[in-house]
């Protein structure tokens, strides 16, 4: 998969709105993504880089996860564009 730099930087600025939308604490996508609750305080609050892997495996999950919500592709989509 190729993440354009753009793509992370956006992601970045954004997971909070996309975690919201995808229905999770930060406890549950923490567990999704199989790191602490506080790397996602601290990626949510700008204290930790946000990488490459951070933004495949954070997409992976999301999409993994629209099967259970409805219409979230198209939030996203929309969370992204801004």
């Amino acid at each position: 998969m190729c993440v354009s730099k753009q793509t992370i930087e956006t992601v970045y600025n954004r997971f909070r709105l996309l975690r919201q939308a995808a229905g999770w604490t930060s406890a549950q996508v923490a567990a999704e993504l199989g790191v602490s609750r506080q790397t996602i305080v601290n990626i949510e609050t700008k204290k930790t880089p946000f990488s490459k892997m951070h933004c495949i495996a954070f997409m992976a999950v999301l999409n993994e996860r629209s099967a259970e919500v409805p219409d979230l592709k198209k939030i996203v989509k929309a969370v992204l564009a801004g």
